[in-house]
């Protein structure tokens, strides 16, 4: 059990969260429907190519830059890409 109080302000963002959810429920079932039909298997636990992540990755990384975060996709592992996804803030520093 959580010592932590909730406030007015953290019950008003759940509820946005929650309508935001349901406002958009369809479009994001249909995202997600599209992430898991790539092929994300890790090729050392099952019989599939090293690097088969690397198409939803592009395609997360062309979605994320349509929102407008910059993105960087990098190998620390020949063929086994990695994404990183940035949102710039608008405050102080």
């Amino acid at each position: 059990m959580s010592n932590i109080k909730s406030t007015g302000t953290d019950k008003q963002l759940a509820s946005a969260i929650v309508k935001e959810i349901e406002d958009h429920q369809d479009k994001i079932v249909s995202f997600l429907q599209e992430l898991i039909s790539f092929e994300t298997e890790n090729p050392r636990l099952c019989d599939t190519e090293p690097g088969a992540e690397a198409k939803m990755q592009n395609y997360l990384a062309d979605r994320l830059k349509l929102d407008g975060l910059e993105t960087d996709i990098w190998e620390v592992y020949p063929k086994r890409p990695n994404l990183a996804a940035t949102l710039k803030g608008s405050g102080g520093g």
